[in-house]
């Protein structure tokens, strides 16, 4: 699909010729004439109806001169639907959101479009009219993914102008060209000799959540027959446990993040990935075997024809390159919370952030300030008061569970969350999360890991 982006934009959920009263697209012709400068968007739920209403739109509807017409979507998956809203429509400033409705006459006298001059009474018997209304639980939902989708572009433009007023991504890219490029005296690994060394295979993508402390012992017990991938900040509680690490990651612009790495002389045949943005001192600290994930950009300039999607967390990168550069089968999500699972704990053991300076710390914990409340995945049984909750009934003698688990988050997190949404559908791989007690991610069902592969 070709990029939407007008500035104003319509968005009609389901088939408006299934609206009354005239059971066609006459109110699209109307709407269109009134909204010279307003874009309409159509979601549909299967393409039987998109090429059903591609025709119809054809045949019936007659844009305005200078109208920026129409388009039909259908609507298969939230995750396609997220990445499209977030991609596609990116240059959307207005939105108006719709469903099949119409008003009607209690004595079934008449019947009148929304879209066109509502009817307060019927013009035959006076009485008030009748709104009803169709589709409303899927405007609701659509809406839902709106906003997700609003909060995280607002979230990456805020991030990419604060980190560029603060480093130099174009700096940290020439100081890095001979890593990239390798010299003289050591060459530099490809990203294409990694590529599909995950088929057929499990990758488990290691982050640095609380409930990482619970899954130790089964990350050794599957290291022999998974692949093991983890964010830079876990690398060396992963090894002082006896964990074999394939791949650890490391995306932070800033120098001062190299102290992950401090100390370290034996990494084995672990690979350390990074982007052609990350500082110069992580990269040089790490003194093992390391690998460029070349942007699109990069990739053309330096000749390549392998590259891959980045991500605004180390643990967006992480899975990224299992599903793309590896091509593994299943990802799984371990220490991947994105919300606070335990009392007063903001990360694993030994992932702390104390060795950055106070000044990053504090703008950190402001980011995170704003603490609110996100559905859980409600299973496993690592559950406390203070971080998550649910409604209840009380029954004779005891207090019955209504509704759905949450947990304690913060709005990064959410936009963290909404772009594993996106990833895992884009990707489409079998993506699982093994933290139950962590904030839901929508397409990614949780899995047990002390179950899997047993």
């Amino acid at each position: 699909m070709s990029d939407f982006t007008f500035p104003k934009v319509l968005i009609h959920i389901g088939r408006p010729d299934q609206s009354k009263p005239h059971e066609d697209l006459s109110v699209i012709n109307h709407f269109a004439l009134e909204n010279p400068d307003v874009a309409v968007v159509m979601i549909v739920d299967t393409e039987e109806d998109q090429k059903e209403m591609e025709k119809k739109v054809v045949e019936q509807v007659k844009w305005p001169k200078d109208h920026p017409g129409g388009l039909i979507i259908s609507w298969k998956d939230d995750g396609e639907m997220l990445d499209m809203l977030c991609g596609k429509m990116y240059g959307t400033l207005s939105w108006r959101v719709v469903g099949n409705g119409w008003y009607e006459c209690p004595q079934k006298h008449q019947t009148g479009a929304t879209m066109k001059t509502p009817l307060e009474k019927c013009p035959t018997c006076q009485e008030k009219m009748d709104f009803i209304r169709v589709n409303e639980p899927r405007v609701e939902q659509f809406k839902t993914l709106l906003k997700k989708a609003a909060s995280l572009m607002k979230f990456d433009t805020r991030s990419g102008v604060i980190l560029k007023t603060m480093v130099s991504p174009d700096s940290n890219v020439l100081k890095n060209m001979p890593a990239i490029l390798g010299c003289e005296h050591k060459a530099a690994e490809k990203l294409a000799s990694f590529q599909g060394k995950g088929k057929g295979k499990t990758a488990i993508c290691v982050s640095a959540g609380p409930s990482l402390d619970n899954e130790i012992e089964n990350l050794k017990r599957l290291q022999d027959s998974s692949l093991i991938l983890c964010v830079g900040r876990v690398y060396k509680r992963l090894r002082a446990a006896g964990i074999r690490v394939d791949y650890t990651f490391s995306c932070e612009m800033f120098d001062w993040d190299a102290a992950i790495f401090d100390g370290l002389t034996d990494t084995g045949d672990t690979v350390m990935c990074y982007p052609n943005v990350c500082a110069p001192a992580t990269i040089k600290a790490w003194p093992g075997r390391k690998v460029c994930m070349l942007d699109a950009q990069m990739a053309e300039l330096l000749g390549e024809t392998l590259f891959m999607m980045g991500g605004n967390s180390v643990s967006h990168h992480q899975m990224n390159f299992a599903c793309e550069i590896l091509d593994a089968d299943t990802i799984i999500l371990v220490g991947q919370d994105l919300s606070y699972t335990k009392p007063g704990v903001t990360h694993a053991k030994g992932s702390e952030a104390e060795k950055w300076p106070d000044e990053v710390k504090a703008l950190d914990a402001n980011a995170h300030g704003e603490l609110s409340w996100g559905e859980c995945y409600g299973r496993g049984d690592r559950f406390h008061p203070e971080c998550h909750r649910q409604g209840g009934l009380v029954a004779p003698g005891k207090i019955l569970p209504v509704g759905v688990m949450e947990v304690r988050t913060s709005e990064p997190y959410k936009n963290f969350a909404a772009l594993f949404e996106i990833l895992a559908s884009r990707h489409k791989k079998k993506v699982l999360n093994a933290c139950g007690e962590g904030l839901k991610l929508n397409g990614i069902p949780y899995v047990d890991l002390s179950e899997w592969g047993k």
